[in-house]
């Protein structure tokens, strides 16, 4: 029985361990996404709307 629960208890903290692990590295990588779409919108602001705002078919759906 000794040896079940030490498997057991090893077994959650690896778990426990790669769980953590993928979760910082997503959030670090979520958070280096944020921090260079930020870093573009203040380089290009108009980048993003101007394909929108140039195209003849939503401006004819503008009332």
């Amino acid at each position: 029985m000794d040896s079940d629960k030490r498997n057991l208890v090893f077994a959650m903290l690896a778990s426990i361990c790669i769980f953590e692990v993928i979760i910082i590295s997503t959030s670090v990588h979520i958070w280096n996404g944020l921090k260079i779409l930020h870093k573009k919108k203040h380089l290009q602001p108009n980048k993003l709307c101007l394909p929108y705002r140039s195209t003849p078919y939503l401006n004819h759906t503008k009332p």
